[in-house]
């Protein structure tokens, strides 16, 4: 049941985000900013959650995490998000158009959180 619990805190405290952000800025733009940014980045966090999806028999009964695994939850993620970080103003431009270009800088930060969230998932 704590599990549940959990589960439910964790979907609430993010959609928080997003309100907190329309609370205290002036400009709600900054609200759609912000979840195409989160919704850009979710691969990140989803690849290395499937990882330890996949793998999770083995975990159990390993005495560690094999370094290959490790490495390449680690790998994978970080080669997206440094295509992230020299890619992305071209494919926002490219597909959303130059209003969302902010979208861009958060896409930096919020990718870097997203891969150590999934690195916890793992």
């Amino acid at each position: 049941m704590h599990i549940y619990i959990g589960s439910v805190f964790g979907v609430a405290f993010s959609t928080l985000a997003g309100l907190t952000i329309s609370y205290f800025t002036s400009n709600n733009s900054y609200v759609g900013y912000f979840s195409l940014a989160i919704f850009l980045v979710t691969p990140l966090t989803l690849i290395t959650s499937t990882l330890g999806n996949v793998y999770f028999k083995e975990f159990v009964l390993s005495e560690r995490i094999s370094p290959r695994v490790f490495y390449s939850a680690l790998i994978i993620p970080s080669a997206i998000f440094i295509f992230f970080i020299f890619g992305s103003q071209f494919l926002i431009g490219r597909f959303y158009g130059k209003e969302f270009m902010p979208v861009a800088n958060y896409l930096r930060i919020i990718g870097f959180g997203a891969i150590l969230h999934g690195l916890g998932d793992f």
